[in-house]
């Protein structure tokens, strides 16, 4: 009888069925373990005299008899080898395993006894059997712990923990390598100081632990002397592990020693081999875990976006219903939507909302020196309106917008930077004085704070687009722009830009695609284009697209309605250089869909508005008609009524004329009754005019424009400089050709134009109102401008002025008709009346009336 505690180690069943048989009746005690971890658990939990061990079980490279040996747990150590490969003379080997060769080879090897100098070794051998143990017992706790949680941060915390632990070390640390796989970036430390963590970033080419990635084979340095790594600083000892999943490497462990000089050896590998299998299952868990919840939270916010672009059917809402869920859930700052013009080869904004900010002194700039304007207002400390066709706007934002005010920012007279605001469509008022203080306040701060600091986030935590977005709020703005001066480069540089611009009525900003084919393609073959600033692969319309948002990435999707693409939509980022992971583009192509649907309603809807707009527009055009032709009734009537006597009263006023001496007082007095009655019947002659195209009975004869000016001028003048307004006249000096017109109706257009101006002009300080005439040669034209420096007509009332009935001014204050009667005498004449593109910056009508060459005039008499 063998009265031992005997260890069977193997994996095959049938050697230990074997071993079993044989021992059946011999043995007292028999135990059984199928792999190397096995054995060391049932090492925890009993002490055994003597194990039998199958040759052909390793654990990674190595045959996991030599590591037990070198546990040195077990005095007794007998091989188990069924196929005659082990040569190793320093273990008894069993070959056969019938009863009586096994349980006399186990008599024999007990046979042996130590002698005093080896009992004092196996003593020695204990105690660092002891120690093992612990290591054992230690990383077994350590991987129970890591499967306890499924939080992703802490896992890694305790992975590096555990290493230092484990080995002893002064330093720990995981590396995981970025989206591309050019770098390993230090994801969790134990013992690194903050600095060398703010710093450790190494290239997965030519470094230690690049190779123990790429390889996934260990790296020891030990004993040699400090050596220097990729990283900048030395070490006396450091060991290297893969992080293995499924064979793949995912990340790099790591421990070392600065300045203690014990030295890792094999042991310390294969413990941190050991936790890196448990740290590699552990942090698929937790990532496995993660995303799952990230996935859950991205479900719910598309069903809340759904919910909230499809609350309205505004299509100017939803478009920022869909600009600002396309932010919040992408986590980006800029987003444009755009729709795809085929037959014209261009893309056009829709929309265009934006939160951005950029590193400090890093974004778009505008030298001072190619725009004077701005320099002097940041200098003189006064703000300033422009118009885009009278002041090119910083930063090359010179589309889609009508105007923008620029309010230069100063602390001590020293210009410290701007607000620019942009406005899409004019304002009909501009800020009053106290939004523009407050509005300055707010950017003193922010820039201040921006300028301390040097970064985009200040003490309070509040952003410099967010700013941005409340000064926008305070000025009526569409949007704002944030920018700090730089006095040794005369340069302004923007740092932040916050707001919405939208286009529904007329068109946005265009980008034409005759330059940037691979965009039309991505259109039509409904793919995306990814640019980064620095990315390897580049196309020119990811480059264009890159440069139209000052960004540093950029991600463009097409929009998609009924397997047709109609638009696109871009997703830029203006302060990163980021990679879109492939979970991101698939949440954008989600989110543009719901985006096509509600654009689809929103604009369906729109068109319905417009065309009951459009209804109710003839319907007005209707009642229009029916009052003008009312009117005409009306003015038929009144000319009857004063023609009779007028007609008596200028008879009558002739015949007592024909026997008054010419040179005497009742003469004089008779010729001005025959000029004002006279005045009287061409007043109801106009007023008929105004509900006819043309008046057949009224010839039209050559007119001399400018007397007519002067003659209206003679009339308005005194008037018009009682009410504190400036006329400015420019008229030729030398006669030009005549106009063939109706006698009287020419001065018609020029007191509406002169007496509308004086309306707008009324209050203003420096009121100015100009009037300019001359002779176009080339195009036998004479032009006539009148103009003020009142506040404008807005782009979207320009279409309307011209209607009749419509009027700007208070109830019982205008008819509406001054502009109409204007354009019905040009039109007669056969000439044309135009406002010019000056929004924002007072009104400017042109007036071009087709000239009669002296020799067409046939004796004609100039009137």
């Amino acid at each position: 009888m063998i009265e031992r505690n005997i260890l069977i180690i193997a994996g095959d069943y049938d050697l230990i069925e074997q071993i079993n048989n044989a021992l059946a009746k011999e043995a007292s005690s028999l135990s059984h373990a199928f792999n190397y971890r096995d054995a060391l658990y049932m090492f925890r939990l009993q002490r055994y005299d003597m194990l039998l061990i199958d040759v052909r079980i390793h654990s990674g490279d190595e045959p996991i008899y030599n590591l037990i040996a070198g546990l040195r747990l077990v005095q007794h150590i007998i091989l188990l080898d069924p196929d005659g490969i082990c040569e190793d003379s320093n273990f008894w080997v069993l070959r056969e395993f019938d009863r009586e060769t096994v349980v006399k080879t186990i008599s024999e090897v007990i046979a042996m006894r130590p002698s005093a100098a080896k009992d004092k070794q196996q003593e020695t051998n204990r105690l660092v059997a002891g120690r093992r143990i612990e290591e054992v017992e230690a990383l077994l706790a350590l991987s129970k712990s890591l499967t306890e949680v499924l939080d992703y941060n802490v896992v890694l915390q305790r992975v590096v923990e555990a290493a230092r632990r484990l080995t002893d070390a002064e330093e720990a640390m995981l590396l995981l390598p970025d989206e591309e796989g050019s770098a390993l970036y230090l994801r969790a430390r134990a013992g690194v100081d903050q600095e060398t963590a703010a710093n450790f970033r190494i290239r997965t080419e030519d470094s230690l632990a690049g190779d123990v990635f790429y390889t996934g084979k260990p790296a020891l340095i030990g004993a040699q002397g400090p050596q220097k790594l990729k990283t900048e600083y030395y070490v006396n000892s450091l060991l290297y592990v893969p992080v293995l999943l499924k064979g793949i490497p995912i990340g790099v462990l790591g421990v070392n020693n600065k300045q203690k000089e014990d030295v890792f050896d094999i042991h310390h590998q294969n413990l941190l081999l050991d936790l890196a299998s448990y740290a590699a299952i552990a942090l698929e868990n937790a990532r496995v875990h993660e995303e799952s919840l990230l996935w859950a939270r991205e479900l719910e916010m598309l069903v809340e976006a759904s919910r909230v672009v499809n609350s309205n059917l505004s299509l100017e809402n939803v478009l920022l219903n869909i600009c600002e869920q396309f932010s919040k859930i992408l986590k980006i700052n800029w987003t444009e939507i755009l729709v795809w013009e085929r037959e014209e080869n261009s893309l056009y904004t829709l929309a265009l909302h934006r939160r951005a900010n950029w590193r400090f002194a890093r974004g778009p700039r505008t030298k001072l020196k190619a725009h004077p304007g701005y320099y002097e207002s940041l200098t003189s400390g006064k703000p300033f309106w422009a118009s885009v066709g009278q002041q090119q706007p910083p930063f090359g934002i010179n589309q889609g917008i009508e105007s923008f005010l620029f309010l230069p920012l100063q602390t001590d007279g020293e210009p410290l930077g701007a607000i620019i605001a942009y406005y899409v469509n004019a304002p009909t008022m501009r800020p009053v004085q106290g939004k523009t203080i407050t509005a300055s306040n707010l950017g003193l701060q922010a820039l201040v704070d921006m300028l301390a600091t040097e970064d985009q986030t200040n003490v309070i935590g509040r952003s410099p687009q967010e700013y941005a977005h409340d000064i926008a709020q305070i000025l009526g703005a569409d949007w704002c722009d944030l920018a700090t001066y730089h006095d040794d480069q005369q340069t302004l540089i923007l740092q932040a830009s916050a707001g919405t611009g939208i286009w529904i009525e007329r068109r946005g900003p265009a980008l034409s695609l005759a330059q940037n084919n691979d965009l039309t393609e991505m259109l039509d073959a409904q793919t995306l284009i990814m640019q980064r600033e620095s990315g390897s692969i580049s196309t020119p319309g990811g480059l264009t697209l890159l440069r139209r948002a000052f960004a540093r990435s950029i991600l463009a999707l097409p929009l998609i309605n009924r397997g047709r693409t109609y638009g696109m939509v871009l997703f830029a980022d203006t302060r990163n250089n980021r990679v879109f992971l492939e979970r991101e583009i698939h949440l954008g192509r989600a989110l543009a869909g719901q985006a096509s649907m509600a654009l689809e309603n929103a604009n369906l809807v729109h068109d319905l508005e417009r065309s009951l707009s459009d209804l109710h527009e003839a319907q007005d055009r209707l009642v229009q008609s029916a009052r003008l032709s009312a009117m005409g009734e009306l003015a038929a009537v009144v000319a009857h009524q004063i023609n009779n006597p007028l007609t008596t009263i200028i008879v009558d006023a002739e015949l007592l004329q024909q026997e008054a001496d010419p040179d005497s007082l009742e003469y004089a007095s008779l010729e001005a009754i025959i000029r004002a009655g006279k005045r009287a019947a061409s007043v109801a002659r106009r007023l008929l005019s105004i509900v006819r195209s043309t008046d057949e009975e009224t010839p039209s004869v050559p007119i001399d424009v400018l007397d007519t000016i002067t003659g209206v001028l003679a009339l308005v003048k005194t008037h018009i400089e009682h009410s504190n307004i400036r006329l400015v006249v420019e008229l030729p000096d030398d006669p030009m050709p005549p106009v063939l017109a109706v006698k009287g109706q020419l001065e018609d257009i020029w007191l509406n134009l002169l007496l509308n101006a004086r309306d707008a002009l009324s209050g203003q300080n420096q009121a100015e109102i100009g009037l300019r005439a001359a002779y176009l040669g080339d195009s036998q034209q004479i032009r006539v401008d009148i103009w003020d420096n009142g506040p404008g007509i807005p782009q979207h009332l320009r279409e309307q002025i011209f209607k009749p009935f419509f009027t700007t001014k208070p109830p019982g204050e205008g008819t509406g008709l001054g502009l109409h009667i204007c354009t019905q005498v040009v039109q007669q004449v056969g000439g044309s009346i135009n406002l010019e593109d000056v929004a924002g910056h007072g009104a400017h009508f042109v007036i071009l009336l087709p000239a009669v060459s002296w020799s067409e005039l046939h004796g004609m008499e100039l009137v």
